[in-house]
């Protein structure tokens, strides 16, 4: 009997601790699903002496973002790819990719740290031969951001935020460095 009422004891114990942990920290989990069709008169970004007709394209978006908040600190993170379809010239169809990822966390009763990643792939931009501006092809091109803040208030009006940050664009196409 008395160790049943111990094992109880020690369950209650543990789940007001856990009930007190969930109640002050959140995870939360949003998807999303976006859609659009676009008219655009240029696709291949011709001249105009081409003459050229225009399309529709579509772009699908689906994304998935995370969230973990605690009482001083929070980690997020999400995913993004954008498709767009182009009606009349599958050719011409490409994506994009994001995804980011953070973390803040508060030191101190005045200060915070917060970090940063940012990263891009875009596959679908454009190479032109600049001498006719004719469209060649699509290459990719990477970008990724790194970052690091801290911030300190001295009251209501008044902050300092040092940030530093690592920018890096990576191109698979030497004729995209000017282009861009």
């Amino acid at each position: 009997m008395f160790r049943k009422a111990k094992i109880v004891a020690i369950a209650v114990l543990l789940s007001s601790c856990l009930g007190s942990a969930v109640a002050e920290a959140a995870f939360t989990i949003q998807p999303s699903l976006s859609l659009q069709e676009a008219y655009d008169s240029n696709p291949e970004l011709n001249p105009r002496s081409v003459g050229e007709d225009g399309m529709f394209k579509s772009t699908v978006t689906p994304s998935l973002s995370m969230r973990y908040t605690g009482k001083a600190y929070s980690f997020a993170g999400s995913y993004t790819m954008t498709s767009f379809f182009h009606h009349d010239k599958p050719a011409l169809d490409y994506d994009v990719n994001g995804a980011s990822v953070s973390a803040h966390a508060d030191i101190g009763k005045r200060s915070s740290l917060s970090i940063t990643d940012n990263y891009s792939l875009n596959k679908g931009v454009q190479i032109t031969d600049n001498a006719v501006n004719i469209h060649l092809s699509r290459a990719p091109i990477e970008y990724n951001i790194i970052s690091l803040a801290l911030s300190t208030s001295y009251g209501p009006y008044w902050s300092f935020t040092f940030t530093a940050l690592n920018a890096t664009t990576e191109y698979d196409d030497p004729a995209l460095i000017d282009s861009v």
